[in-house]
């Protein structure tokens, strides 16, 4: 089977005619996809994934980035994710997982959260929409505890991962994540993030999850798909992982790959 993979559409910053465009590209050359977060905004997520979804027709996967929780809060916009999972052909990953592609392919995802583990830290001097856009980090900032609520988002995404993806048997695994587990993957523009972007645009958790299942699971290839930094990058640590990162352009939504699997 053919699976369309996208990250980073933003479908906020678009018409309803370009969704439509969208879908009926990626339907021309699959037959499911995987769509690795930054889908919308909360007031308008389900609807775009809704219009995404009847206009693609075929299944679609996904996890969430972090604007689509922007105007909301994380525990809102979960569970109208739980119910549009429950209700419709959409499969929102972080409740699913693992996905049976087919005799030798599964498919787990989890959107996962930086966690100010690489470069300056919570000495950056970057300072995220996210911080004020979405409720409950807006109230960790207020409080002064915004790096361990990160910390505490990041580790918490990491386990429930690495409990995915040891209930897998595939010999191949595509996971799809949001935030990259490796500085590496970190792109922009062609340059890795630096010191003051990458403590926003990386999730050292995650990454350190992946190795070690990868390194205890030699007999499986993970395939990990992540977005976040909108620049094209692949990174392989190991024989058994690696990692794509999806370039992305607002206002331009494209498919990034098709894989065969």
């Amino acid at each position: 089977m053919r699976l369309a993979w996208l990250t980073d559409i933003h479908l906020d910053q678009v018409t309803d005619l370009e969704v439509r465009w969208l879908a009926a590209r990626a339907r021309a050359v699959s037959d499911a996809c995987v769509i690795t977060g930054d889908i919308s905004n909360a007031a308008k997520l389900s609807d775009d994934l809704l219009m995404f979804a009847r206009h693609y027709e075929g299944t679609v996967h996904f996890v969430l980035g972090n604007h689509d929780y922007y105007g909301s809060t994380f525990l809102t916009v979960n569970e109208r994710m739980v119910e549009l999972d429950r209700r419709t052909r959409m499969t929102w990953l972080e409740r699913s997982s693992p996905v049976v592609l087919t005799e030798e392919t599964e498919l787990c995802g989890i959107g996962g959260w930086y966690d100010a583990e690489y470069g300056h830290g919570m000495q950056s001097q970057v300072q995220l929409n996210d911080f004020a856009a979405i409720y409950d980090l807006k109230m960790a900032c207020l409080a002064r505890r915004l790096y361990s609520k990160l910390r505490a988002l990041a580790k918490a995404a990491a386990d429930d991962a690495e409990a995915q993806l040891r209930r897998t048997r595939a010999r191949e695994v595509i996971f799809a994540t949001h935030v990259p587990p490796f500085p590496e993957n970190s792109v922009y523009a062609g340059k890795q993030s630096d010191d003051h972007f990458l403590p926003y645009f990386t999730s050292k958790a995650m990454g350190d999850m992946l190795l070690r299942v990868a390194a205890s699971l030699p007999h499986q290839r993970f395939t990990v798909l992540c977005g976040h930094s909108h620049g094209r990058a692949t990174h392989q640590p190991l024989p058994n992982l690696v990692c794509h990162t999806g370039a992305a352009e607002y206002g331009s939504p494209e498919v990034e790959r098709v894989f065969e699997v």
